[in-house]
């Protein structure tokens, strides 16, 4: 085997190293976001919730106070 045959399967394999490691990285960024796409759904449904419960006692609370 002649040293550019070599060179050039080292270039191969450290250039497939590098892309492997690249897509593990970005899979792993993917995994991230959807994670904290996640908790911004969770965190808007709870906002939602609350407020919407806070309406409700105040709806209850004018009627009440109309009524007397």
């Amino acid at each position: 085997m002649d040293w550019s045959n070599r060179n050039d399967i080292n270039s191969a394999e450290k250039l497939d190293r590098v892309i492997k490691e690249d897509q593990a990285k970005n899979a792993e960024e993917r995994q991230h976001e959807t994670y904290k796409e996640r908790n911004n759904w969770k965190r808007a449904f709870i906002t939602w919730t609350l407020s919407s419960i806070a309406i409700i006692i105040s709806i209850i609370s004018l009627v009440i106070s109309l009524w007397n």
